[in-house]
């Protein structure tokens, strides 16, 4: 089990000594990775012996092996993101630039997305009556995506704003049947986990899209899926298109043929609406 699900796993068990160097290596990994047990304890404002009895704490043996993981972690992003600083001159220096950081936004997300979290909510997905979707600011593009394959797949669709009454609205009436999506840029709606914990309490499959593997969304849902970046930049937003864009893809192959079925039914209406008139 990767270090970034060992944390989530264990967070609600922490001390507060324990939390701070969790949040600290979950959002500030690229640091800690070049980081000393001593020099990581003095950034977090605990002591060296807190940082061995944390990484025992999630199971490793001491400090060295968690900062093995960590590091291997930032070798994979480095190796996408190691090319020299371009200095545009012109419209096609812009372009040239914005398309090559595109292409370095896949290739970070082909080398560490957990492909087992996109299988377990695909597998969700596939198994519920309905679905609350709830998405705030930027993502609400790759939200609406995602809602319009979810139709196709006969599921019924609650859409939520990311507060608490709007949440609790759509959650009310829900039962164990259905699945909890949030998607989340910000990492700061705390309102976001106390919605997923009222969606747990009612045996609610819940999963969380989310850019901060800190952010208390992460530490309660069931099925997280992070495509956190080093530092945070104008490609955030464009992550959560890509993945909904990964999503689609998985949907379209799991569900073939009820997607087919749709589209020949959706196409045979369309039809019969044009010859009527």
């Amino acid at each position: 089990m990767k270090y970034e699900k060992l944390i989530q796993a264990e967070y609600k068990n922490m001390s507060k000594s324990f939390t701070r160097l969790a949040d600290f290596i979950l959002d500030s990994y690229t640091e800690a990775a070049f980081m000393k047990a001593g020099e990581l304890a003095q950034a977090v404002g605990v002591d060296p012996a807190t940082v061995v009895r944390f990484s025992q704490f999630l199971g490793y043996t001491g400090y060295p092996e968690l900062h093995n993981e960590i590091q291997e972690k930032v070798k994979k992003e480095l190796f996408v993101s190691n090319r020299k600083n371009s200095h545009p001159n012109s419209a096609a220096d812009i372009v040239s630039i914005a398309l090559n950081d595109l292409s370095a936004v896949i290739e970070h997300l082909h080398r560490t997305l957990d492909v087992s979290e996109i299988e377990s909510l695909i597998k969700a997905i596939g198994e519920c009556r309905n679905i609350v979707l709830v998405a705030e600011g930027l993502t609400i593009p790759a939200a609406n995506t995602l809602s319009n394959y979810f139709k196709k797949l006969g599921k019924s669709i609650s859409v939520a704003q990311p507060d608490l009454f709007s949440i609790s609205t759509e959650l009310v009436n829900a039962n164990p049947q259905d699945l909890l999506i949030m998607i989340e840029l910000s990492g700061r709606n705390s309102k976001m986990e106390l919605a997923i914990q009222g969606a747990k309490s009612k045996g609610i499959i819940t999963a969380a899209i989310v850019s901060a593997p800190s952010s208390p969304s992460a530490r309660a849902a069931d099925i997280v899926i992070s495509i956190s970046t080093p530092s945070a930049n104008e490609t955030d937003i464009i992550r959560f298109e890509i993945l909904a864009f990964i999503l689609v893809r998985v949907m379209n192959w799991q569900f073939s043929n009820k997607i087919a079925k749709y589209d020949e039914e959706f196409i045979a209406l369309i039809n019969q609406i044009q010859s009527q008139d």
